[in-house]
């Protein structure tokens, strides 16, 4: 196989470039181009490595675990370079890619395409292209079958098709038949003519087995890829903006969702830069609808110009001026301190009032300068004592059934308090004097993880924090919602804030009547910049050295340099202005457990397969019976008998070319299969048979067809008998022999 992996060179080039192209299709899952480089090169190492396997004359299975091993590799040097030692996996790789999977875990379940190019999401992605790579390169030079090994491509750019709402479908459709097309010629001109063949013709370009294996990948696709976790989920935040053409909407991954890779897996990642007076949270959004297992939000956004359509809370503000660069936020979200009263310098952004938000026109706010000017509330305890709930927007109290133990711990906490504001302050005192920080807990906010969290292990970080306050607050009746953003970040030399991946941070939001929305930080570690009137805790945020959340004051410090940990963002929000419109909330669709959905998805997976295993050979049985049974006479039985052997001999590399007589045939075939000399006599028997029936007349007799019956079953045992386990099951699996026709050769042949 060393010359044929040479001879197989550019076809192994098209096909790489089949898998290239069908890599490229996932742009329309991706929200962004950071994905594209490493997916590709996951195809590229694969296509490598299977080659080189096939020139050192390597074992199917040996190809494919070390063209596996060699991708992870690749993947560790990509996505996790920082963990390896000296470009070898380490046990913070390993744990890394299995936090990079648990990050994305639960956004299979509720988002929609595109995506952020999540750690997760992109070695999903990689390990898809890794799984095509592998059955092409099987099907095409082991199997000697090129149309079969276009079906792995073709089911997953008819996956993407499925999956992604707004996929350049012809485009790709185009660039897949031209390679398409490429490969097969490429192959068809490489291909060994001493190797296998099917039927004694050079290139099966039609067979049965690749429009089964077409038809069953087509199925496969439609039948799964609709019910795959993410394929019909509704998104975690739809943003409605007002263009003058009318209504619009955008679909995007909560910023609750995003933040635990922020704190590990980005903490090193400058997100943006702000020049700004005093030390603030910068606010990206927040969302107010929780249905037990997520939060999220629905909000209408209208274009602005300068000035904000907002009310500002009767208290004493201070204004603050803000300039911001955005590098690496990856999101639509233009951060702000609360609460932004004007805006200028991002082209198009749109504002709602009702979540005190800004959002950028383009997919991205990576590259945008602009400036905001805020009005930042002061407020002290013995002001908000005073306040009264009164007309609250039931939108910010409801909640799916609370688990009562959930419920008892919440109204415990505030028994006997006679404010609002006190119920506020005890929620948050107590999580942060009971609980402890921690990042090396699973992700999620859901009502299992919360009670995760308040009564097991009683560790986590903001994600756990926030969410708990807020279904506890709204369980006594404190109109709550959970605001997600960033603490201040380190001041620089330069006067600029520095805000990383680990300035991540998520804190509660409470409804105090007139004085608006006033921000809680029931995170230990973590403290409101100016808030030490009414929440009694000093400014902190996390460390960009200290492990595991270490806390220090918001004030000048030096810019990070390593990873570790997060902080909070924001304060309280207005009140929506008088006749502001909202769109009606699309109904949310109760998220099913991500493990239940994965057993669908694996148990169609295995049911296809087994109907595989089972139907091709089950179908080659019954084509042998038909051929049998249809043979009218001595004659056809003994060429039935044959073709049997002849196809065994076939499948092993030594099909009959059409110039070669039967004799010509039995001798080749006998040398190059390593038949025994008995064995070869036989088939050398056989042949003369063979040749008899189809030339001379049909005096044969029932004993000459037992015999030929006996000759041709040695002749398939031999040829078993010295093929490997995984070689046989590849046979028995093979489709190509099985036709339309399943008749003897017709007298006369050659």
């Amino acid at each position: 196989m060393g010359e044929g992996a040479l001879r197989s060179l550019p076809a192994t080039v098209a096909l790489t470039v089949l898998t290239c192209v069908t890599a490229a299709t996932m742009g329309a899952l991706f929200r962004d181009g950071s994905w594209v480089g490493r997916v590709v090169g996951a195809a590229l190492v694969c296509h490598a490595v299977l080659w080189a396997a096939r020139r050192w004359r390597m074992a199917q299975p040996a190809a494919a675990l070390t063209a596996v091993v060699a991708v992870f590799l690749f993947a560790c040097w990509a996505l996790f370079p920082h963990t390896t030692l000296l470009g070898l996996p380490t046990g913070r790789t390993f744990s890394s890619v299995g936090g990079a999977f648990h990050d994305t875990r639960r956004a299979f379940s509720a988002l929609v395409p595109p995506v952020p190019s999540l750690p997760g999401f992109v070695l999903s992605a990689m390990a898809g292209v890794t799984i095509v790579a592998v059955l092409s390169d099987w099907a095409a030079f082991r199997l000697q079958a090129p149309l079969e090994a276009v079906v792995p491509a073709l089911a997953t750019l008819i996956f993407v098709a499925l999956l992604a709402r707004d996929s350049n479908g012809l485009g790709w459709v185009a660039g897949f038949v031209l390679t398409t097309g490429c490969f097969l010629l490429l192959h068809r001109a490489g291909q060994d003519r001493g190797g296998p063949r099917f039927a004694g013709r050079a290139f099966p370009l039609v067979t049965r087995g690749g429009l089964v294996l077409t038809a069953v990948a087509v199925l496969a696709s439609v039948a799964v890829g609709p019910h795959l976790p993410g394929a019909r989920s509704p998104g975690l935040v739809n943003v409605h903006g007002g263009a003058a053409g009318g209504e619009s909407r955008r679909t995007t991954i909560s910023p609750l969702v995003d933040i635990r890779t922020r704190l590990v897996q980005e903490s090193n990642l400058q997100l943006f830069t702000v020049r700004a007076g005093s030390a603030q949270y910068w606010r990206l959004t927040a969302l107010d609808h929780f249905d037990g297992d997520i939060w999220s939000s629905d909000e209408s956004y209208s274009n602005i110009r300068g000035a904000l359509p907002v009310a500002v809370p009767p208290t004493g503000t201070s204004t603050v001026a803000q300039a911001y660069s955005v590098s690496g936020l990856g999101s639509i979200w233009l951060p702000a301190a609360y609460l932004p009263v004007s805006e200028t310098g991002a082209p198009a952004a749109s504002w709602d009032a009702r979540s005190a938000s800004l959002i950028s026109s383009a997919p991205t706010s990576d590259g945008l300068a602009y400036s905001v000017v805020s009005a930042v509330p002061a407020f002290n305890a013995a002001e908000l004592r005073t306040a009264e709930l009164a007309n609250v927007d039931p939108t910010y109290l409801a909640l799916p059934p609370v688990p009562s133990d959930v419920l008892s711990l919440a109204r415990r906490i505030t028994a006997g308090l006679p404010t609002a504001y006190d119920k506020a302050r005890a929620l948050q005192d107590y999580l942060r004097n009971h609980y402890s920080y921690s990042l090396s807990v699973p992700p999620g906010h859901s009502y299992s993880a919360l009670q995760q969290f308040l009564f097991v292990t009683r560790r986590g970080y903001c994600e756990q924090f926030a969410g708990s306050y807020a279904v506890m607050a709204r369980a006594v009746g404190l109109p709550t919602r959970v605001a997600v953003g960033f603490t201040p970040g380190t001041l620089g030399s330069d006067g600029l804030w520095h805000v990383y991946g680990l300035h991540a941070h998520a804190w509660p939001e409470v409804q105090l009547g007139r004085f608006g929305w006033v921000a809680f930080d029931p995170t230990p570690g973590r403290g409101i910049p100016g808030g030490t009137a009414y929440t009694g805790l000093p400014a902190e945020q996390a460390s960009p050295t200290g492990p595991g959340g270490v806390a220090v004051p918001a004030v000048p410090a030096a810019t990070p340099t390593t990873s570790a940990t997060r902080t909070p963002p924001t304060t309280a929000a207005p009140v929506s202005p008088p006749g502001a419109h909202r769109a009606p909330k699309a109904p949310v669709r109760p998220a099913r457990p991500f493990p239940w959905r994965l057993v669908a998805v694996l148990a169609s997976v295995a049911a296809l397969a087994a109907a595989w295993l089972v139907g091709v050979p089950a179908a080659k049985a019954r084509r042998r019976s038909r051929r049998r049974r249809r043979a009218a006479d001595d004659a056809a039985r003994i060429l039935v008998a044959w073709e049997e052997a002849a196809e065994r001999l076939a499948a092993a590399g030594w099909a009959r070319q059409p110039p070669e007589t039967y004799l010509e045939h039995a001798r080749r075939a006998a040398v190059g299969a390593g038949l025994s000399p008995p064995v070869a006599d036989s088939l050398g028997a056989l042949a003369a048979q063979a040749a008899g029936a189809a030339y001379g007349s049909n005096g044969h007799r029932p004993e000459d067809v037992a015999l030929a019956c006996r000759r041709a079953l040695e002749v398939e045992e031999a040829v078993l008998a010295g093929a490997g386990r995984w070689r046989r099951m590849a046979w028995e699996t093979d489709p190509r022999p099985i036709r339309s026709a399943a008749r003897p050769s017709v007298r006369g042949g050659s």
